[in-house]
């Protein structure tokens, strides 16, 4: 499912819909479609018709190989892998036309694919390339990384463990008022649902209560075997607040550590153990020693 919006503004970057986000094709002229394809690494013609830079826009936002880049044999392979069967018409460019349509409409029908690892090799290539991407954030280092359909459920514990949660604490006005909301509600509350259910793995970032200018690292991981492996304090950055040691520091990430632990215990022993929204206030407070 494919939503519109004007701009990449923080609040419209992802939604709470099992969709993605993409900037409209039809508010650009041709020129900027042009312009916009070659941030992807596609040098379109001018001469290509207005519908056809549309289209090809919006398979790149989605991480989908844009068939016009390919010559006819290539096509023509994808569409035997793929089973699609039709007469070929004599003329070579109504012959093109016609493989583009049909993969086109083969990659909507399957949800670019029940399995990721059904995949014919081409989109495999693409999905693993567009995962390691992230969509646009008006804070540095704070992307999220979108879901790709139905494969998602599979492509995330093959290829990584992304670093998906960031919180920063209520006090650092670093980042200002804007960015302290978008950090802190980033992943949980933002991601579409079918992200959550297939995310197994949780990396949490977060300054430790009112104490120190780093920040401190937890895990989550729902397919540890044991509470300990469930969630846990990986390491802690350098700290400047006065007075504040290493060691002070570590004794509180380690009650945080707790307070995960209990977190994971209760997740994993839902009838569907998987993350959901109220997850990020249950997190938030596990974050907050004082309560």
């Amino acid at each position: 499912m494919v939503q519109f919006h004007d701009s990449f503004s923080s609040e419209s970057c992802i939604g709470d819909e099992n969709c993605w986000k993409l900037r409209n094709p039809m508010l650009r002229s041709k020129e900027q479609l042009l312009a916009s394809l070659s941030c992807y690494g596609i040098e379109a013609k001018l001469e290509i018709p207005q519908h056809r830079l549309e289209a090809m826009f919006v398979c790149s936002q989605r991480g989908m190989l844009v068939y016009d880049t390919c010559n006819a044999a290539e096509l023509s392979k994808f569409c035997a892998t793929r089973g699609i069967l039709f007469r070929s018409p004599h003329n070579p460019a109504h012959k093109k036309d016609r493989f583009i349509r049909a993969l086109e409409a083969k990659d909507e029908e399957d949800g670019i694919g029940s399995g990721f690892t059904d995949l014919p090799p081409e989109l495999r290539m693409r999905v693993y390339e567009w995962y390691k991407a992230s969509l646009p954030s008006s804070i540095e280092d704070y992307n999220v990384v979108p879901p790709i359909a139905q494969v998602c459920r599979e492509a995330l514990p093959v290829f990584f463990r992304e670093k998906m949660l960031i919180f920063c604490n209520e006090n650092d006005t670093s980042i200002g008022e804007k960015g302290k909301l978008i950090v802190r509600t980033k992943y949980l509350q933002n991601a579409p649902e079918s992200l959550l259910k297939c995310t197994k793995r949780l990396n949490i970032y977060s300054q430790i209560g009112d104490l120190g200018n780093g920040y401190a690292r937890w895990k989550i991981d729902l397919n540890g075997r044991s509470r300990d492996q469930r969630a846990m304090f990986e390491d802690i950055g350098t700290y400047y607040r006065f007075r504040v040691s290493n060691s002070e520091m570590e004794t509180l990430a380690h009650k945080v550590e707790e307070r995960l632990r209990d977190l994971a215990d209760e997740i994993t022993g839902r009838d569907e153990p998987v993350f959901k929204r109220k997850d990020a206030a249950a997190i938030l407070k596990a974050l907050r020693l004082g309560e």
